[in-house]
Formats: C-alpha cells, sequence, structure tokens
C-alpha cells in the first residue's frame, strides 16, 4: 500500500514538474507576444500621453528596469544606461515566464472556464503585478499618476499575454504527453 501512494507521489511531482516548464515555455511566448502588441500600442499613441507616463514612471524607467536598477543598487553595483537596459530585459523575461509557471501548474484545473480562461490568467496578472504589486513594491508610481491610456494598453497587453499563453499551452499539450 505504502509503495502505490509512493508511486502515486511521484506521478503527481512529475506532473507538477512537466506542467510547470510547459508553463514557463508557453509564459515565454506569450511574453513575446505581450512585447510585440506592447510596442505597436505605444507606437500609435497620442505622444502627450506617452510624455505623462513617462513624467510618472520612476526615474523614467519601466517597471522591469527599475527593478533591476533597485537590485543592483542594494548589492551596491552601479549599471551603465546600457547593462541596466540589459538587466531590465531579463527581468521582463523573468516576469513572463514566473506567471507562465504558476499557470501550467494550474492550467487543467481551470477547465470550466474554457477559452475564456486566458483572459482571466491575463486581466489577473495586468490586476495583481501592474495595477497593485508594482506600486506597493516602489517600482511604479501609483495607478492615479499614469494617463489612462497607459492602463488601458496595459490591460491589452495583458490579455495578449495570457491568451498567448493559454494557447501556447493547449498546442503544447496536443504535441506532448502529459
Amino acid at each position: 500500500m505504502k509503495t502505490e501512494s509512493v508511486k502515486d507521489m511521484s506521478k503527481n511531482q512529475k506532473s507538477i514538474a512537466v506542467g510547470m516548464l510547459k508553463g514557463a515555455i508557453a509564459g515565454a511566448v506569450g511574453m513575446f507576444a505581450m512585447y510585440k502588441a506592447s510596442w505597436y500600442l505605444y507606437k500609435n499613441e497620442n505622444p502627450l500621453a506617452y510624455k505623462k507616463e513617462k513624467e510618472a514612471q520612476i526615474e523614467g524607467n519601466y517597471v522591469p528596469h527599475e527593478m533591476a536598477k533597485k537590485a543592483s543598487d542594494a548589492m551596491g553595483v552601479e549599471l551603465t544606461d546600457q547593462q541596466l537596459d540589459t538587466a531590465g530585459k531579463a527581468v521582463q523575461v523573468i516576469l513572463g515566464i514566473l506567471p507562465g509557471i504558476i499557470y501550467g501548474t494550474l492550467y487543467h484545473k481551470a477547465d470550466k472556464l474554457g477559452y475564456w480562461r486566458g483572459s482571466a490568467f491575463g486581466i489577473i496578472v495586468f490586476a495583481l503585478v501592474d495595477e497593485l504589486a508594482a506600486p506597493l513594491a516602489g517600482f511604479s508610481s501609483g495607478p492615479t499618476a499614469y494617463p489612462w491610456q497607459a492602463h488601458a494598453r496595459g490591460f491589452v497587453d495583458h490579455l495578449v499575454y495570457g491568451v498567448t499563453t493559454d494557447n501556447a499551452l493547449r498546442l503544447i499539450d496536443r504535441v506532448t504527453p502529459a
């Protein structure tokens, strides 16, 4: 009897690990799509809204760049502008992959949401990360400091992220064993 429960536990751990790996891959794909959507929207945005957003940012930094800056400051390391840009991009990739890992482990538990689960995931990430965690952690100004266009773009970006991550997981599930 004990042997069966250990087998089941091992199978469950393998399933979680596989879900995490699939989620990491899907999150990276979702992050890439989000990045493309974001820059398309930026290029077509009102220049005054962009200016207001830059003024609201902490030291003119996007959240991943501010995270990298605060981490390097905490370690006593001064980064050049180029190093900060590279570190910020690395943080952005991590910020795309981590929620994907979580989503990959919970993905099959949200089957009742059907095709809406990717949208729900994107909206949750937007609300928790952009609107709540980043300002509370001091990586961005509070939500009222930003123009409505920044919130709308962030909302759309995260919808793209969530739907793309979800669809990437669906595709990965079709082409790989559980």
